[in-house]
């Protein structure tokens, strides 16, 4: 079964996530989402879906703004209740890490399943989006608490402080 990931649309056809191909079956399945798009793989008598639209309207308020307590503002005669966040800053996840970067290693460009300290923990080096790069199993064995000057390696990109936008997006290393 293909590894790549599933864009999930809201009725409005406005992404909201990708899940994986197991998932994806299973919105199916259980009728909360329907195919858009499928590829050319199979699997079994089925295609396999790259894109889904959600039959039930899904309110992502998180994503555009928050609520803004206490005197109301008004602009232009209206009342405006909600914020814009247009650059929140994505919250440090493995997950949201090998999003970022594309599910690549930063040191041999192969799939990535985990993630390295630029600065090695081992040497004061905090878990944050500034010190860490996806990797592949064996680069990141290969690194171990090594930093990069002892190694002389250097990473294909640097590491950036991706906003949610980023992330749902698409805008990867």
């Amino acid at each position: 079964m293909s590894t790549a990931p599933v864009v999930v649309l809201n009725t409005t056809y406005e992404p909201l996530h990708q899940t994986t191909v197991r998932h994806a079956f299973d919105m199916l399945w259980r009728g909360v989402a329907v195919a858009i798009e499928e590829g050319p793989e199979m699997f079994g008598p089925v295609p396999v879906p790259r894109v889904l639209k959600l039959v039930r309207f899904v309110k992502a308020t998180w994503l555009y703004g928050r609520r803004n307590p206490g005197r109301p503002r008004y602009e232009a005669g209206s009342k405006v209740t909600w914020d814009p966040i247009p650059h929140r800053e994505a919250v440090f996840t493995l997950e949201n890490l090998l999003r970022r970067d594309g599910h690549r290693c930063a040191y041999c460009g192969g799939e990535a399943t985990t993630f390295d300290h630029v600065v090695p923990r081992s040497k004061g080096g905090p878990s944050e989006w500034l010190n860490a790069l996806s990797a592949c199993e064996p680069c990141n064995s290969a690194k171990a608490d090594l930093s990069l000057d002892e190694l002389h390696w250097t990473p294909l990109w640097q590491p950036w402080t991706p906003t949610v936008q980023d992330l749902l997006y698409g805008r990867g290393a």
